[in-house]
């Protein structure tokens, strides 16, 4: 998700959504199609970083840009978790499924299991493409589009 973040953040969280968006479509011309449903994650990935960071305040300190990335970490997980029961009936052929099956061994329901798992990973996953990301969009944000030159830096 780190084009979908640097777009979000860099241009705003339409531009970020449109990149997520393209993402996961480019990812199904391998017939990869059943990862589709999953665009919905790059999306609210995107409308959380880009309204986050441009209007409640994410560009306003390190506390601040730290909470928007677990926020987005918290809101991926809310979208992934049930399309992942959905999709693969819990078991994504991922990483965390060995995790996921560990816990359920231990009396865990499936899908508090997988959220959990979903939850930490993504934790990881969004903190280090938020502050990736930021390197990258900081100074792209200062590009912009004028209606009487091509552009101005």
């Amino acid at each position: 998700m780190i084009g979908t973040a640097i777009a979000a953040i860099a241009l705003g969280p339409w531009h970020g959504a449109l990149v997520g968006l393209l993402t996961n479509l480019l990812g199904t011309l391998d017939g990869n199609v059943e990862t589709l449903p999953f665009v919905l994650v790059n999306i609210v990935g995107a409308l959380v970083w880009g309204y986050g960071y441009h209007h409640f305040g994410g560009n306003r300190g390190r506390s601040r840009f730290l909470l928007l990335a677990l926020t987005v970490a918290v809101c991926c997980t809310l979208v992934a978790t049930p399309l992942t029961m959905a999709v693969f009936g819990g078991e994504a052929d991922h990483a965390g499924d060995v995790y996921a099956s560990l816990l359920t061994e231990d009396g865990i329901p499936l899908s508090v299991a997988v959220f959990m798992v979903n939850l930490l990973l993504s934790v990881i996953d969004k903190l280090l493409t938020s502050y990736a990301s930021l390197l990258v969009a900081r100074p792209l944000g200062d590009i912009r589009v004028n209606r009487t030159t091509a552009l101005t830096i």
